[in-house]
């Protein structure tokens, strides 16, 4: 192990402390905040809901099951338990909301062949979570075969576009030149990789919103979701409103993983590049220091490290 992977192994546990501060300081504060103040809730439903039973009980004939759902719903609602639950699916609406449908079920696969994996829909039976298993394992390399594919051939359209106008750009200022290679730019993808995001947040947002009859999600969760399912993290903690498991919205995050994945090549290419010419610069400077003969001992170390790389490649 030399220089440089000592320095990027903690480039990434620099970063993983870091994460854990972070978020740490935004979440833990709200967390306990947000347990106090429920229980604060629920000690006063309970009270309330007591003052009830007490009162129901002297009166004859009293409908003691009702009352009796009526505290726990009140409950679930306070403990944010209510989504989800059987009362919720039964008689939140004039008609059932069940988690499994077939338009739910289509959802639940392209979360497994895009390895994306929400987790706001998941079996609960064994028999659904081995033909999970088996699903996953031929449709991940499937999927991302078929996905790398398209992606090249976007790859290729997309650079001739910008190409063509790059080369106009030059004629025009005249300064054009004929054989130099052009390749799409960091910069230019990572605004491709934003434009392509917030348009498809917008159509998420106005989608769940035309669905009805509860609002939809806002801008920013709509563009918190897309994003998310465009880097395969997937949460689940947010999802579409009126229609969690949408088959429209999986097709539409399925038709941008091409294009999404040619960005993420490019971003990763000119950050790699970046990274590694930081530590070359960094590594030079090093031998620089050293005496003479340590230098020399040290590349060819560091020859032979890269030839037994190459070899075991």
């Amino acid at each position: 192990m030399n220089f440089r992977h000592i320095v990027l192994a903690l480039i990434l546990a620099s970063y993983a402390v870091g994460g854990m501060f972070l978020f740490f300081a935004i979440e833990g504060p709200h967390e306990r905040n947000h347990v106090h103040k429920t229980r604060v809730e629920l000690n006063e439903a309970f009270a309330i809901l007591a003052n009830d039973f007490r009162i129901a009980a002297e009166i004859p004939n009293s409908n003691m099951s009702l009352l009796l759902k009526k505290a726990y719903l009140t409950l679930l609602r306070i403990d944010e338990k209510y989504i989800g639950s059987t009362f919720y699916k039964l008689e939140e609406r004039d008609y059932p909301m069940w988690t499994w449908s077939h338009g739910s079920a289509f959802f639940f696969a392209f979360t497994l062949y895009s390895t994306v994996g929400y987790g706001s829909i998941a079996p609960s039976t064994d028999w659904g979570r081995a033909a999970t298993i088996i699903y996953t394992a031929i449709g991940f390399p499937v999927a991302l075969i078929i996905i790398r594919d398209i992606g090249s051939l976007v790859l290729v359209v997309v650079t001739r576009i910008y190409a063509r106008c790059i080369i106009k750009m030059r004629k025009a200022c005249g300064y054009a030149a004929r054989h130099d290679a052009i390749m799409l730019p960091m910069k230019f993808a990572l605004f491709l990789s934003f434009l392509y995001c917030f348009f498809t947040s917008l159509f998420i947002m106005f989608y769940d919103s035309m669905l009805g009859p509860e609002p939809g999600l806002d801008l920013f969760h709509s563009f918190y979701f897309t994003f998310l399912s465009f880097a395969a993290v997937g949460l689940g903690d947010v999802m579409p409103v009126n229609y969690n498991h949408s088959p429209v919205v999986a097709c539409v995050l399925l038709g941008g993983f091409p294009l999404m994945r040619v960005i993420n090549r490019v971003l990763y290419v000119g950050i790699e590049n970046g990274i590694f010419s930081s530590m070359t610069v960094m590594e030079e400077s090093i031998d620089k220091l050293q005496p003479e003969g340590e230098g020399e001992d040290h590349e060819r170390i560091a020859t032979v490290a890269e030839n037994i790389e190459v070899i075991n490649n």
